[in-house]
């Protein structure tokens, strides 16, 4: 592989500019037929045939309306926005990935509310210096 170096930069001067020698879009279109290749001594009838198929079932699978297709099957993760939440971040609570399924509100009663504010207020590292200010100027 050390004389590739030498090769390339020959390349580079008989083809011109790389974009005119990408292989990349014929590649990705050879491994999307790959697949559909049955028989090893026809493969360009198979490739053929399974694109006529491919072709055939996604132009029906348009028109059926009681029948899941690729087209019509729900999605596995949610990625329209929650209108229910505040458009700001909250830095308390950040969006790690997309969610997985509608957030669920729920009412807490006073006592609730008051044990999850004091759960939060002592056990958030951001809170934790104020508290311990707090403790300082009480004693």
């Amino acid at each position: 592989m050390v004389h590739l170096s030498i090769h390339l930069v020959e390349e580079a001067k008989l083809g011109g500019p790389v974009h005119y020698q990408n292989m990349f879009p014929v590649e990705r279109e050879l491994g999307h037929c790959k697949p559909y290749v049955r028989k090893k001594t026809q493969p360009e009838g198979c490739i053929v045939e399974g694109h006529i198929a491919e072709e055939t079932l996604t132009f029906c699978s348009r028109y059926i309306e009681d029948i899941e297709t690729r087209f019509n099957r729900p999605r596995r993760v949610r990625d329209e926005p929650n209108d229910v939440e505040p458009s700001g971040m909250s830095s308390l609570f950040p969006q790690l990935d997309k969610p997985a399924s509608a957030s669920e509100n729920f009412p807490l009663n006073p006592m609730q509310k008051l044990q999850a504010h004091r759960y939060v207020l002592l056990n958030y590292a951001t809170v934790t210096p104020f508290v311990e200010e707090h403790i300082k100027r009480s004693s």
